[in-house]
């Protein structure tokens, strides 16, 4: 697997971001509760909120380097978790969202979460960069 840079990665968040504006899979959620006996509201609810949480970030990739280091490192902890981490309520539903039953949603699912880790990727660069340049700024700022 080769290292993107960070420009590349800043890239190849931003055009999965603009893939991501596909219609949302409710009827794909709909089957998966229906299978699950249980009703789609909370499903639909709470996938809504996390891809909006991811995608909030990856379309506006452009603009967290200027982020301060607390917001990105806050913001790097709130990706750390898949939807099945974060929604723990909904994890037995994983096993019904496949290729094959789900295809729609299944689909939006590993794209969120390559997002997700991607942006997770470049906010650890970024985060780095602020640690590297955090004595170089203390330094200079004793000289003057």
């Amino acid at each position: 697997m080769k290292t993107l840079t960070t420009d590349l990665l800043v890239e190849e968040i931003s055009r999965t971001a603009q893939e991501a504006k596909a219609p949302f899979p409710t009827d794909n959620c709909e089957t998966v509760a229906r299978q699950a006996g249980i009703d789609s509201q909370s499903l639909v609810s709470d996938l809504d909120t996390y891809f909006y949480d991811i995608w909030s970030p990856a379309n506006g990739v452009k603009k967290l380097s200027r982020k301060s280091y607390v917001w990105q490192s806050s913001l790097k902890a709130y990706l750390g978790q898949d939807f099945f981490s974060r929604y723990a309520q909904h994890a037995p539903l994983e096993a019904l969202i496949t290729q094959e039953n789900a295809p729609d949603l299944y689909q939006r699912l590993q794209m969120f979460d390559r997002l997700r880790k991607d942006l997770v990727l470049l906010l650890s660069k970024l985060l780095v960069r602020h640690e590297t340049e955090k004595p170089r700024e203390a330094a200079e700022s004793v000289k003057h």
